[in-house]
């Protein structure tokens, strides 16, 4: 019955379910901006059974990284690196509408034109309130699952389906954990080899306090006697810190009597080298003035000199600069020349340009015209058509009178003279219209252009003309300014003469200039000289009267510097004294503590022994859950065992009816190999043996691992909700499922009879393939296409 339905193209009827109640039921996806479903699309899923085609590229599988998009905010492509920001455009958004347990829930996500990620969350017609941490903890709530436990739940994948046939049985385990969740016992493992780490660490720095309280009691005898001796140093050196204080106040009250001799000497010192610079500053003026004065009357027969030859320096720079203003207008109406006639030549060359293309296309038409013949134009067409309907309507009265007016002679001979007459006519007309075809529309549309075409030649050689005529007025207008401006060869010649003449006159100026100054020093050093003169006696005598003064007083100040040295090195001497002073305190006091501390160390070393011996059992249960009950051989391998006979029990029945009872015993075993596990997947063949999944051929594979990964998903569908883990899904997807390796149709149409079956477990099943054959037996289709531009969109 089931067969004959597949064969007809229909999905079962829907049996009895073995599902749970409730549970996540897909009803609509809305995409925008997502991946390459740049336009505004939406999927609404109402069949139970539901294919998704297209070919392949077209983005069909992305409509499943669409869903965890929205409610989990990662893809497939975010698994492996790609950003958030890649998959979705700004103002990109999807939205999925779903049922869990009879309550219709939205949830949409996406980013605002500036490219802020945004969340939204609705509970039947109530909107959620929160940031998106909050919604999407909701989300996960609501669902019942995290994002690894939905996909898992949810989507049969392709590279799934695959992965149960690997050669390695280590691979297979690895499917089987993800599928089933097992790794969560991986992660206790590894937990519980934290915690028995750290547990180690405590135990290992507990036992090294107690060594260290031990070796610290053993040195408490030392540590008193060291004690007794700091306290006896300590005191003699604050002894000799008294000593050095009393010889320090003693030549600090000789330095006060020795400041004021001090500061006496270093004023008449002061005043004595002031009194040096100020003899030595004379002494220099002295000499620059008589060498002044020496070099005046040379100076002043050199600037006579250069006064003459630069007496016309302003009028000839105001001649060169008059020159340099009328070549500046002259070049300026040079360059307006010169546009001129690049204007002329890109005019012609467009015109040129404009002529040809005209001429060409009124020769294409002219030619297209000549090649249509005996045609007749659309505007006589109606008219010929018409003659030939008047025509044809006079004999057909012609024919209806001879009949209603056969018994008057007359008027028939008339009428078929009328006859006689209209029928060549009529010939005529009939010939005339034969000549009517689609060309007859053409010959009217091609004459227009032929005449709009020598209308748009004749513009172009009126307008070319025309800005021509304007060019060339232009021209000569600026032909006849150049004339007025008059600035002949024999000018450009005397500018030329004027650019060399002025800077040499001045440079001249410039040191004309310059030697007048020197000229007003040399005068004023005259005049200063015997003042200068003057100071200089005055000075020296001031200096040797009071070398003898400085040198009586020098004796004195020696006295002072000699305690100040004495002062210093006393002060360095109690620095160092209270240093060392200090640093026996703080040892005496450090010492003193640590005594304390060891006497007290004697009563925590019971206690910490204590604490040692639980440490110890807290470090030994942490080894026994990581090496026997989350190892490899504990809980992991026990999950396993647990669920292999059913899924075993399962598969056959399933690979039983995909191949006709071919194959229909499935055998899923565990093996252990050196350090490594794994699960074998054996089949028996036609042979009557056992051989693994790995020596049937491809279809044969895909028909083996479709039947575990269907077992599986019923699996995942009857488990109780388990926190976050497992999860009551109702809608089933399958991606592609390898069905282009099953190499006949029958094989296929099987492969979807079982999956018609899975309705009993799942209320949405949900296909996707690109083999239209299989495509047609579904209620349900959603047809998925790729533009030209690479855009994905829904056409069915």
């Amino acid at each position: 019955m089931a067969a004959a339905h597949v064969a007809a193209g229909e999905a079962l009827p829907r049996e009895e379910t073995d599902a749970p109640a409730g549970g996540f039921v897909l009803d609509a996806i809305e995409i925008s901006g997502f991946m390459r479903y740049l336009d505004a699309q939406e999927v609404r899923l109402t069949a139970p059974f539901t294919v998704i085609t297209g070919r392949t590229g077209s983005g069909k599988t992305s409509l499943l990284d669409a869903i965890t998009f929205a409610l989990y905010g990662r893809t497939t492509r975010t698994d492996s690196g790609v950003t958030l920001e890649q998959v979705c455009q700004p103002g990109g958004h999807v939205r999925v509408t779903f049922r869990q347990r009879g309550l219709t829930h939205a949830v949409k996500r996406g980013r605002d034109g500036k490219g802020k990620s945004y969340l939204e969350v609705w509970r039947g017609e109530h909107k959620l309130q929160g940031q998106i941490r909050e919604l999407e903890a909701s989300i996960t709530n609501i669902v019942g699952l995290d994002y690894e436990g939905f996909r898992n739940s949810t989507f049969v994948r392709q590279e799934e389906m695959r992965g149960l046939g690997e050669a390695t049985g280590a691979a297979r385990l690895a499917v089987f954990s993800k599928l089933f969740r097992l790794e969560t016992f991986d992660r206790a493992q590894e937990l519980a080899r934290e915690r028995f780490n750290e547990a180690d660490l405590a135990v290992k720095t507990k036992e090294q306090e107690i060594l260290t309280r031990r070796e610290a009691l053993d040195r408490l005898p030392q540590a008193r006697e060291t004690l007794e001796m700091s306290e006896r140093l300590l005191e003699s050196n604050r002894t000799d810190l008294g000593l050095l204080q009393a010889k320090m106040d003693a030549i600090e009250l000789r330095l006060r009597d020795l400041e004021t001799v001090h500061e006496t000497y270093l004023a008449r010192k002061t005043a004595g080298e002031e009194l040096g610079k100020r003899a030595k500053t004379l002494t220099t003026k002295i000499e620059e003035a008589t060498r002044l004065a020496a070099d005046a009357q040379r100076h002043r027969a050199t600037a006579d000199a250069l006064e003459k030859e630069t007496a016309d320096l302003d009028a000839l720079a105001v001649e060169a600069e008059a020159l340099v203003e009328l070549q500046g207008k002259v070049q300026l109406l040079g360059g307006k020349r010169e546009g001129l006639d690049q204007s002329r030549k890109s005019l012609n060359e467009q015109h040129d340009r404009q002529v040809r293309r005209i001429s060409d296309n009124l020769f294409t038409v002219e030619k297209r015209l000549a090649g249509i013949a005996n045609t007749v134009p659309i505007d006589q067409a109606f008219e010929v058509l018409r003659g030939e309907g008047r025509l044809e309507e006079r004999l057909a009265r012609i024919e209806k009178e001879l009949v209603w007016l056969a018994e008057r002679g007359t008027i028939v001979t008339e009428l078929k003279r009328e006859r006689e007459a209209t029928g060549p006519e009529l010939s005529c007309a009939r010939e005339q219209t034969k000549a009517i075809n689609k060309d007859s529309f053409v010959v009217a549309e091609l004459k227009a252009q032929i005449l709009t075409h020598k209308e748009d030649l004749r513009k172009e050689t009126d307008g070319h003309l025309a800005k021509m005529t304007e060019l060339d007025l232009e021209g000569r207008s600026i032909y006849q300014q150049e004339a007025l401006l008059g600035f002949t060869e024999e000018k450009r010649a005397r500018l030329k003469d004027l650019r060399a003449i002025v800077p040499a006159k001045r440079a001249k100026r410039e040191e004309l200039e310059r030697l007048r100054r020197d000229l007003q020093r040399s005068a004023d050093a005259a005049s200063l000289l015997g003042s200068l003169q003057q100071d200089l006696e005055e000075v020296r005598g001031s200096i040797t009267a009071i070398l003898p003064e400085i040198a009586a007083l020098e004796l004195r100040d020696r006295e002072y510097a000699e305690a100040r040295r004495q002062l210093e090195t006393s002060r360095r001497e109690k620095d160092s004294k209270i240093a060392a002073v200090g640093k026996m305190e703080g040892d005496t006091r450090r010492l003193r503590m640590q005594i304390e501390e060891l006497e007290r160390d004697a009563v925590k070393l019971e206690a910490s022994q204590k604490d040692l011996e639980g440490m110890l059992v807290h470090r030994e249960v942490f080894h026994v859950l990581k090496d026997q009950v989350f190892h490899k051989k504990g809980l992991t391998m026990y999950a396993i065992h647990a669920l292999l006979p059913s899924l075993a029990r399962e598969a056959s029945i399933n690979l039983g009816e995909m191949t006709e009872g071919r194959f229909d015993s499935v055998r899923l075993e565990t093996y252990e190999e050196g350090k490594g596990h794994g699960i074998r997947i054996s089949v028996r063949g036609v042979d009557g043996q056992w051989h693994d999944v790995v020596e049937f051929s491809g279809g044969e594979r895909t028909q083996i691992n479709a039947a575990l990964r269907f077992a599986i998903a019923k699996e995942l569908a009857s488990l109780p909700q388990a926190g976050r883990t497992y999860g009551r899904m109702r809608t089933l997807f399958i991606d592609e499922g390898e069905l282009g390796s099953l190499d006949t149709e029958g094989a296929r149409d099987l492969f979807v009879q079982k999956l018609f079956a899975m309705g009993r477990f799942f209320e949405r099943v949900v296909l996707i393939t690109h083999l239209a054959e299989v495509a047609d037996r579904f209620e349900g289709r959603v047809r998925v296409e790729m533009t030209a531009d690479g855009r994905s969109r829904i056409v069915s």
